[in-house]
């Protein structure tokens, strides 16, 4: 019998990138639901095992797997979005658990972030507080404050199986080059040949690929009983310089300036918390690797 695994958000990054890695399997029956069926219908053109489905009919009775990636694919709008965030986030888990019904045994893989833990000054670690200005929240935090109110709802439902990973860098050929995110900018340079300036700040990132998700996943779904949140991670995160001096030496120019219009960073944007040990994962590749294979793969395709 054939595992059936639904993925909802199936044209964003993570979704797409998902859907590559399973529709290229064999005994696996993919249903992707997205706002734009069609877009999908056309890449995986002629695979009979996969299905296409618009998101606003969400039959999910028959999965055995159920992958939530459903979000804001474009960081400028996060701020401007605000409060909205939670209302998506929220209905999704009331439509996603409505589908449920009668399918008590469906794993449900839901995409958090490691905004959930809110501000870090460090490295997340066991027993890392979650710091949120309830009593302020501006519009940029609504984000983080979603994914950390649908871990709660998860782990109140102590008979679900359900999975939430914590995404603190994720990186693929889907990325949209367009948004403001410091890789997508770095990857726009490097392919188009323009220069990339940056200021003097460090920053430290821990960029896992779709490898590295998948593994989770398979690892999640090999657990008769699981209902726990884990963390993303490689082998080694990366700093701002180490990424750019290893995509320097695939042609991309870079330099310093302190004139540089860079928006402000997280310094530290990654995970110690290697709870996905106890679904067997162990990765292979470090955040150097992951940036370094995307690179290659987005400059083959120019």
């Amino acid at each position: 019998m054939k595992a059936r695994i639904s993925i909802l958000g199936a044209t964003g990054h993570i979704g797409r990138a998902l859907a590559d890695v399973y529709a290229a399997r064999e005994g696996y029956q993919l249903a992707l639901f997205s706002r734009r069926p069609n877009e999908t219908a056309a890449a995986y053109d002629g695979l009979l095992h996969v299905s296409h489905h618009d998101i606003s009919n969400l039959d999910l009775g028959d999965a055995d797997v159920v992958v939530n990636a459903v979000g804001i694919g474009d960081p400028a709008q996060v701020p401007i979005r605000g409060h909205e965030i939670y209302q998506l986030t929220m209905e999704y888990e009331d439509r996603i658990e409505s589908a449920l019904r009668g399918n008590s045994g469906c794993l449900t893989v839901f995409i958090s972030s490691g905004a959930a833990y809110g501000k870090l000054d460090e490295p997340a670690r066991a027993g890392a507080p979650m710091v949120h200005p309830v009593n302020s929240i501006r519009s940029g935090e609504w984000y983080g404050l979603s994914k950390l109110a649908a871990e709660l709802r998860h782990r109140s439902q102590v008979s679900r199986r359900v999975v939430d990973v914590r995404v603190f860098g994720f990186l693929s050929p889907h990325l949209d080059l367009k948004t403001k995110y410091f890789m997508s900018s770095v990857y726009q340079a490097l392919l188009s040949g323009t220069r990339f300036v940056t200021d003097s700040s460090d920053m430290h990132r821990d960029y896992i690929g779709v490898d590295e998700l998948a593994s989770i996943i398979d690892g999640a779904a090999r657990q008769e009983i699981v209902n726990s949140a884990v963390d993303t991670y490689t082998i080694r995160p990366a700093g701002k310089f180490d990424i750019l001096e290893r995509l320097g030496q695939l042609g991309l120019d870079w330099r310093v300036s302190e004139h540089a219009a860079v928006a402000q960073q997280r310094v530290w944007y990654s995970s110690e918390w290697r709870t996905a040990e106890q679904f067997g994962y162990s990765p292979k590749r470090s955040s150097l690797d992951v940036v370094e294979a995307v690179a290659r793969e987005l400059m083959a395709k120019r």
